[in-house]
């Protein structure tokens, strides 16, 4: 008699939980935080078989539920509009919990949170991003990997051509008056590129005369 009283109280119990109640689980509440953020997470699986086809690089995004300067970015960089819309159009987005995907934080030997890890088309390692940084700064480096920029170009050089790109060109019949100022503009230009790549790049050691991007794949084939 009492088991069956048990049994009746379990039941009405479950009965009374909404399905998304009795559904929910860890991958459904993080669907719940990122999906109104713009930003749709896939499976690593999905992402490595997908990329080629798509023609997209890859981001593995190493967190932790207790890592303080995760959940600042998290809330505040990544759901940045144009860190999204960069993100949705060149990447898929791949959420690694460090402290639950062991296989695939030692893998790609993490040793910091947050971390994000490129990957190329192919799957294979293009760059390894530890910190955190602002969106102007972070947008920079996604134009500079999802570009393939970083295949052959040091990043100074990735800043000053889109400093020359970003240079309004003189009218023809206005060439020879306009030359040194438009020369003047385009360095200038390049200058505060420089200065801003510098200020980011020393967070975590690296000269801006060196490109971030096989600075950290060097790293991270010494680690393989």
């Amino acid at each position: 008699m009492k088991k069956l009283l048990t049994a009746s109280v379990l039941l009405i119990l479950l009965a009374t939980l909404s399905p998304a109640q009795a559904a929910a689980s860890p991958a459904d509440d993080l669907m719940a935080f990122w999906k109104p953020r713009g930003l749709v997470p896939v499976g690593y699986g999905e992402a490595i078989t997908k990329a080629a086809a798509d023609d997209k690089y890859i981001i593995l995004y190493f967190w932790t539920s207790w890592c303080g300067n995760c959940e600042y970015f998290s809330n505040t960089v990544l759901i940045d509009e144009n860190i999204v819309d960069s993100i949705n159009e060149d990447f898929y987005f791949v959420l690694v919990d460090a402290d639950v995907e062991r296989v695939l934080t030692r893998k790609y030997k993490v040793r910091a949170v947050p971390t994000m890890v490129f990957l190329d088309r192919a799957g294979d390692p293009a760059a390894v991003l530890p910190g955190v940084f602002d969106p102007p700064d972070l947008a920079l480096i996604f134009g500079y990997v999802s570009s393939g920029a970083y295949i052959e170009l040091e990043f100074d050089q990735y800043l000053k051509k889109i400093a020359d790109q970003t240079s309004a060109a003189p009218a023809a019949e206005d060439l020879d008056e306009t030359d040194e100022i438009a020369e003047n503009v385009s360095s200038a230009e390049t200058n505060v590129l420089m200065a801003d790549s510098r200020e980011f790049l020393s967070s975590f050691g690296l000269q801006a005369t060196k490109s971030i991007v096989p600075f950290y794949f060097t790293a991270l084939l010494t680690l393989l």
